[in-house]
């Protein structure tokens, strides 16, 4: 992403909450009140369970490097193993040091009534939900560049919501669904020299060309939310609300807030009053950071753009290694995460099926 915030002019502020979210079931993807539905016993595991999934991603891991693949290989494999169906988006990107082999990692988990309509359903131009993080890392020539929470931490956090899923959830009750989910992992979000718009964001912007030439704007109306994470782990995990006056976004923040609240009140957090999720004002609304969300934005997609303001100390440093992470941030954010999930399916009648104590 880029390090440099720019005031949104007050026209495209005009024209962005005009045209986003305008569908109807945009506005009911994110439900207004927690749903009750999530108990503690399944949001929480320790930080060496978080570990084992993140140390394998904590590696140098540039587009079109060996390690990249190794990572890439990994997410695949884990992603089958939780149940999902796991396909690659490969293309060749034109970068400043040559033609670079770059591949997106699409995971769409199999549920909603859509998604068993026919053996031929396209998981593409379905509605569902979009996490997404990406899982390069940026090149340095003069130290190597482990990138914890640029955005190792976000991809593991994925992987930890994923087998959450698969370990404390009813495939029968979700089968109930009218939408379904998709973790994409993005290659080549890093900049190989300076951030340009055409040196940075080459998986995102590939996907989202993909899906346009291919399915057309219908393919971004089935999206009901996209949430990106990334810089997630270090010290400074204030996340703003980058869009108050988009209805889905909004409400997806809000619920954010709730959840903390939640967690709060059953003494489950590191901390003693709320701290992540606080700009219920929106003042994160004058402040654009560009990012893997910015071709599904200029598409009319909700976005919910989960990355800190300020920036963690360490980021594009040598110091954003796994030893310089700040475990407490991560298991909170980890138990608030998997909550949001949950309450993001919008299903009622859904509930985790390992578990003693309810909220």
């Amino acid at each position: 992403m880029n390090a440099s915030f720019r005031l949104f002019s007050n026209i495209f502020l005009l024209y962005f909450t005009t045209s986003v979210g305008v569908k109807c079931q945009r506005n009911t993807v994110v439900p207004k009140k927690l749903s009750n539905s999530v108990k503690i016993s399944s949001l929480t595991s320790s930080y060496n369970d978080f570990l084992d999934l993140l140390n394998p991603i904590a590696i140098e891991r540039v587009s079109g490097s060996s390690g990249n693949v190794q990572v890439r290989n990994y997410l695949v494999s884990k992603m089958k193993n939780f149940g999902w169906n796991v396909e690659l988006d490969s293309f060749n990107a034109n970068t400043p040091y040559g033609v670079k082999s770059m591949s997106n990692v699409i995971a769409t988990y199999p549920i909603g009534k859509s998604f068993y309509a026919n053996s031929n359903a396209n998981s593409k131009v379905l509605n569902r939900v979009v996490f997404a993080c990406h899982y390069d890392s940026k090149y340095f020539a003069n130290f190597k560049f482990i990138a914890a929470t640029d955005s190792a931490v976000p991809c593991a956090m994925l992987l930890d919501m994923a087998k959450f899923l698969s370990e404390n959830s009813n495939i029968k009750d979700f089968n109930k669904l009218i939408r379904h989910i998709q973790f994409v992992f993005f290659d080549g979000e890093e900049a190989f020299k300076e951030w340009t718009s055409t040196d940075s964001i080459y998986g995102s912007r590939n996907y989202a060309n993909k899906l346009s030439n291919k399915y057309g704007q219908k393919s971004f109306d089935s999206i009901d939310l996209f949430v990106l994470l990334d810089l997630i782990g270090g010290d400074n995990t204030k996340f703003p609300n980058y869009f108050p006056n988009v209805p889905t976004s909004n409400n997806a923040y809000k619920i954010l807030n709730k959840i903390e609240k939640a967690l709060l009140g059953a003494k489950l957090l590191s901390r003693q009053s709320q701290f992540y999720f606080t700009d219920l004002q929106g003042n994160g609304q004058f402040y654009g950071v560009e990012d893997d969300h910015k071709p599904f934005l200029r598409k009319n997609v909700p976005i919910l753009h989960l990355i800190p303001s300020p920036f963690p100390s360490v980021w594009h440093n040598q110091r954003d290694t796994v030893d310089n992470l700040f475990p407490n941030n991560i298991q909170d954010l980890r138990m608030i995460m998997k909550y949001f999930l949950m309450e993001i399916l919008n299903n009622k009648e859904m509930k985790p099926v390992k578990a003693e104590d309810e909220f």
